[in-house]
């Protein structure tokens, strides 16, 4: 009864994006673990440390926590934690570059949620292993999974999950050059999500409203939505949604002719990379700021940032963005 009060506030700050009191409360769950033997709450405390890392964008901890939450799981017989830690390692995974694990980390969760019949574990994970397939360029294989995803989590009518596997579906659009369609999902989730208090999920979606905005050229409404999900992820104390924020708003600003601002912009979005792996999101903070400086006509830093962009797709296998970097590379002059 503690253990399922416990990791009740623990989700319910998480979905209130209190990150901090979340964390408190996984923290107390794991201590009840250890103290009473119930090894079962450490695990799940560990499983919520997990989540709140990647959420923010701290990876190398929620891959470590996630193989906490694996090891007391397995320890114990429970597939329930080693299919949930298998989510949150395929977040992990994924966040840090490594694609070709992150995917087997997502398949193997699926195997066990499909044994234990989790619909909800199965909805994350197959949320997940879509990012990682559209990183990979497999867009068909991406695509087929889409309607059944977005059927099943609107059959569990849980907000959450029918978020995530919009957010999901968005992003193999927005990967596929497809931003008309990656914003009607993500329009769907804002509607689902009015009602609610769910601001993880909420600023979860907002990097990718704004650039589905951008690429279609709606810069009044890109700046709203990207001011606003700037202020939103700084209050959680989300980085990594700062620097999709942030970009967003270079974007804009960059559209309107003002390379000055938009380089500010830009600079403060790769200051957030520091001390935190997340290479794919900060080869696109580089891609970004290449073209400003190309545009401020400083040639030799705008090659030299796009050249480390390509490096670090090139090294994590982020197919789609690496073939778009060296398109880029084109529009320089020649030497």
């Amino acid at each position: 009864m503690l253990t399922r009060a416990l990791a009740h506030y623990a989700g319910a700050y998480q979905n209130l994006g209190r990150i901090d009191d979340s964390d408190r409360w996984a923290e107390r769950l794991i201590e009840l673990g250890e103290s009473s033997g119930y090894t079962f709450a450490a695990a799940v405390g560990h499983e919520y440390l997990a989540e709140n890392a990647n959420f923010c964008g701290f990876f190398v901890r929620g891959a470590k926590e996630a193989g906490l939450d694996n090891q007391l799981g397995a320890r114990i017989g429970s597939l329930d934690r080693v299919g949930w830690s298998q989510m949150s390692l395929c977040w992990a995974l994924a966040g840090l570059g490594d694609l070709v694990q992150a995917e087997r980390a997502a398949r193997d969760g699926l195997d066990i949620a499909d044994r234990i019949g989790d619909v909800r574990l199965a909805i994350w994970l197959e949320s997940n292993l879509l990012t990682v397939l559209s990183d990979r360029a497999r867009f068909d294989e991406a695509l087929a999974h889409v309607p059944g995803l977005v059927a099943r989590a609107d059959g569990m009518a849980q907000v959450a999950l029918q978020t995530i596997a919009r957010f999901a579906a968005a992003y193999v659009s927005l990967r596929k050059d497809d931003p008309a369609t990656a914003l009607g999902y993500l329009r769907e989730a804002e509607r689902l999500l009015e009602p609610t208090q769910g601001n993880n999920a909420r600023v979860f979606i907002g990097g990718q409203i704004g650039e589905a905005l951008v690429r279609l050229g709606k810069m009044d409404e890109a700046e709203a939505d990207g001011q606003a999900h700037l202020e939103l992820a700084r209050t959680i104390g989300a980085p990594r949604e700062q620097v999709r924020a942030l970009r967003v708003l270079a974007d804009v600003a960059l559209a309107r002719g003002d390379a000055t601002k938009a380089l500010e912009l830009a600079n403060q979005a790769l200051a957030l990379h520091r001390d935190r792996a997340d290479p794919i999101e900060q080869g696109r903070s580089l891609v970004l700021r290449s073209a400003i400086l190309l545009r401020l006509g400083d040639t030799e830093a705008a090659r030299k940032d796009l050249e480390e962009a390509i490096g670090l797709f090139a090294r994590v296998g982020v197919v789609p963005d690496e073939e778009q970097a060296r398109q880029r590379m084109k529009d320089f002059p020649r030497a």
